[in-house]
């Protein structure tokens, strides 16, 4: 292999990836995932009934936000009945194994919230995978139930097993007819609502992998005509349909609706699908008119937004705390977005697009990642920057990492640092407090750290200005590149080295498996 020296502009590549191999050389580790135990049934211990009514409560009062699939009143009635009789519990003959193992995961995902720790809940994770595994068939509560599964695994930094497992899960959603609409004038509310809210959420956590891994979305929009869940809250889905397929007697329902969060971030997640397919897939064609076109459609679901939703407006005072979480969630989702549609000709070559429309994306896609900083620093500030956050620490990784890429395009020897760029700096370095033994976060923050050490490098050497950019395209494992310098390439290695399969698979292999990821 080719020898690098140390002044060399891509030198950088090979100190993250020595950085890196620490995470691979640990037993801890395996394909960028932390590893999780053996299920030990002998020292598995269930929650107190108190303890686990608590659990249950915390998870539908601060964690499920814009994800909420599961309806309270059934999921309250069948830990109830969970408990009634503690001799079957175990063994799964008191309730429907994938019952047991949503109330599993639940408990799971709320002990990580409360516990922030890498391997916090795990016991309870995987007793619920003990349960589905054993399950015979297939029907709404296994999709619910491996669903939970993949949040919390999403939680606790376990990326590519997640990643596994929507897969299995969408396809059981499809096998079910979730995805389509079903003409049904009479019929239970409550098992209608949850399949819809179930297949859309599947959804929104199919498209933000999609964008966080670079790997194709398993469910194609061309194939669902499901209609989006109804504005009507748990505690009102009780009733019945009545022949014209209206709920029965008029409901004093509040605006505030809790599932109109999550049909918002199905919303979102629809356009962020059409940005994907145009600008990030293997077919892709980048154009200022398309980019006009998603710019458009997302200032239309900014403008339709409803006030309590929007992070921007005054925040009223009768807003519950998971009212407050999905603002949060919303907000970063839409810059994000709108970073996704900027990106693309961050790295344009000279003549490709208009220079004032370049000019224009690059100042946007960089007033964006200063805003993503600013909300990343408020959470950690308010103690909200765990794993359990994945998808800000992510964002905050995206906006850094794109402060960093812009600056090192623009490096000359004795520039002084920009502001937004001292203002990203300072985020990483709160990144760095706030994620100790998150595996992924460190593995953002290594990659990070090399880039700040070349942009430094750059500003105090005699290279010319774009170098540092250049050569790092030209990286031995970027061979098999396209010819264009594009986001394509710089993914790649990224993605690869995010997930561990820098050092798992062959540049070719790696390049087509990463189109879009970050």
């Amino acid at each position: 292999m080719e020898d690098i020296g140390g002044s060399s502009s891509i030198a950088f590549l090979n100190r993250a990836r020595r950085r890196l191999e620490r995470y691979r050389a640990s037993a801890r580790f395996s394909f960028g995932d932390s590893q999780i135990p053996d299920f030990d049934a002998a020292s598995f211990v269930l929650p107190s009934v108190d303890e686990a009514r608590h659990l249950v409560a915390y998870y539908f009062d601060y964690i499920a936000s814009t994800h909420r699939f599961l309806h309270r009143p059934t999921i309250e009635s069948q830990l109830e009945s969970f408990y009634s009789d503690r001799n079957l519990i175990m063994c799964g003959r008191s309730l429907d194994r994938c019952i047991c193992a949503s109330l599993f995961t639940i408990f799971a995902q709320a002990s990580l919230y409360l516990h922030p720790c890498p391997d916090s809940g795990v016991s309870y994770y995987l007793a619920a995978e003990r349960q589905v595994e054993s399950q015979q068939g297939t029907k709404l509560e296994s999709v619910q139930a491996r669903l939970l599964m993949v949040l919390y695994l999403l939680m606790s930094s376990r990326f590519n097993r997640a990643w596994s497992l929507l897969g299995t899960t969408i396809r059981m959603a499809q096998v079910l007819g979730l995805h389509r609409k079903h003409d049904r004038k009479q019929g239970n509310v409550v098992e209608m609502e949850s399949s819809k809210r179930t297949f859309w959420t599947c959804y929104v956590v199919d498209r933000t992998l999609s964008v966080l891994l670079g790997r194709p979305c398993a469910i194609h929009d061309l194939d669902v005509d499901q209609d989006l869940p109804r504005l009507v809250d748990d505690d009102d889905l009780h009733l019945r349909l009545n022949e014209d397929g209206h709920i029965t007697c008029p409901l004093s329902i509040s605006n505030q609706t809790l599932i109109g969060a999550s049909c918002e971030h199905i919303k979102l997640s629809q356009i962020v699908s059409a940005i994907l397919s145009d600008f990030y897939s293997a077919k892709k064609v980048v154009r200022e008119c398309l980019a006009e076109n998603h710019l458009y459609r997302l200032s239309m679901w900014k403008g339709n937004l409803p006030p309590f939703l929007d992070a921007e407006k005054p925040e009223p005072d009768t807003l519950v705390p998971i009212i407050k979480r999905a603002r949060i969630t919303l907000q970063f989702a839409y810059h994000h977005a709108m970073m996704l549609v900027y990106r693309p000709f961050l790295l344009a070559s000279p003549n490709e697009f208009s220079p004032a429309w370049v000019e224009t994306a690059t100042s946007e896609c960089l007033r964006l990642s200063g805003l993503l900083v600013s909300f990343t620093t408020n959470l950690a500030q308010q103690g909200m920057l765990t794993g359990a956050f994945w998808f800000s620490i992510y964002n905050a990784f995206n906006a850094i990492l794109i402060v960093y890429v812009h600056t090192i395009q623009n490096v000359f020897p004795g520039m002084v640092p920009s502001d937004i760029f001292s203002i990203a700096e300072n985020c990483e370095e709160t990144l760095n407090a706030h994620t100790q033994g998150n595996v992924l976060a460190q593995r953002y923050l290594a990659v990070l750290q090399e880039l700040r050490s070349e942009i430094k490098e750059q500003m105090s050497s005699c290279d010319s200005a774009n170098a540092g950019l250049d050569l790092l395209l030209e990286a031995p494992n970027l061979a098999a590149r396209p010819q264009n310098s594009d986001w394509y390439a710089f993914d790649t290695f990224l993605m690869d080295t995010l997930t561990g399969q820098l050092f798992e698979s062959d540049p070719q292999t790696q390049l087509a498996q990463s189109q879009i990821a970050l």
